[in-house]
């Protein structure tokens, strides 16, 4: 994947995977447009200029980025797929805040609404070719995911979106995936987080060697294998956190576990951790697969400013 190619005649398939998550519509501190129309209170709704500056106006840089990229693909020869993982929590309604100080609104129609109009940009000029939905945190997106279905649900009607059959779902927890040959497995949670900037490799680290464990060491009962494994998966892909880490890759462990930063800002949440004074980076991660071979070429991040001294 690495070598030099020629420019010019058919280079074959490959798959711009552009993965993705954690936008959050619907809380004060998540992802959406600068005007949203609000059909139940019937009125325009605005965002703080701090969220158009640091999530919508970087979310849209992003989308022309990748729009850029994938006819870059296309004028050197390659057939070109854009492929959106969305790994959850793509909208919001909090039960942690049952108040609701910082949802927009309760009404599950007007949340969806917020998270179709944040996908808008992927959604315009047929740059996606194709989306993929995993559901997120329960206390997030509801029991079973059940606002993450409605969002799928929703861009479905506009967009191509994957599920097993007709009688499927629209979203799913942990799908495996093969693009090109390379073996994929998607999941909102990882098996261990961190808390510190320094113990972020760690934690990747720890995800890549348990479910490398977990594909390949057979669980044994009364001296019979009780289960039978699966391959390992070449890649684990991971929401949930808000931070960018990998982990694994290595001769020891072959598994590469990859953690994607969010498109939220600090919420309460994140403020009783004692981790909001210095916003984490906000983003996703590229992925190129083509003949067998994957290639993790770019991490697009923006970091959000930082709460600078007022005089008084």
């Amino acid at each position: 994947m690495r070598r030099k190619r020629k420019k010019t005649g058919t280079q074959g398939d490959a798959d711009l995977i552009c993965v993705t998550g954690d936008q959050h519509c619907n809380s004060e501190r998540g992802l959406r447009p600068p005007r949203f129309y609000d059909k139940e209170r019937q009125e325009y709704r605005h965002a703080p200029r701090r969220v158009v500056e640091d999530l919508w106006e970087p979310w849209l840089q992003h989308a022309d980025d990748l729009r850029a990229e994938k006819e870059r693909l296309k004028a050197e020869g390659y057939n070109a797929r854009v492929i959106v993982a969305h790994l959850g929590d793509g909208v919001d309604r909090n039960k942690y805040d049952p108040e609701g100080y910082e949802m927009l609104s309760a009404n599950r129609t007007v949340i969806t609404d917020i998270g179709e109009a944040a996908l808008e940009p992927l959604l315009a000029d047929d740059l996606v070719d194709l989306f993929i939905f995993e559901r997120g945190t329960s206390g997030h997106e509801g029991g079973s995911g059940e606002l993450c279905e409605m969002l799928a649900e929703r861009i479905s009607r506009r967009a191509n979106v994957w599920r097993a059959n007709e009688r499927d779902t629209w979203s799913h927890y942990c799908g495996r995936f093969s693009f090109q040959g390379v073996d994929v497995v998607f999941s909102h949670h990882p098996i261990s987080r961190a808390r510190r900037f320094w113990t972020r490799g760690n934690a990747a680290n720890r995800t890549a060697l348990h479910y490398w464990m977990a594909y390949n060491i057979p669980l044994v009962m009364r001296n019979k294998v009780v289960n039978q494994r699966e391959p390992t998966p070449d890649l684990m892909f991971f929401g949930h956190c808000h931070f960018d880490a990998m982990g694994g890759g290595t001769s020891t462990i072959p598994l590469v576990a990859v953690y994607i930063p969010s498109w939220q800002l600090p919420y309460a949440y994140i403020h009783g951790l004692g981790a909001g004074i210095v916003p984490n980076p906000v983003g996703c991660k590229w992925m190129r697969c083509q003949g067998g071979r994957y290639h993790l070429y770019k991490t697009w991040l923006h970091t959000p400013r930082a709460q600078g001294a007022v005089r008084v």
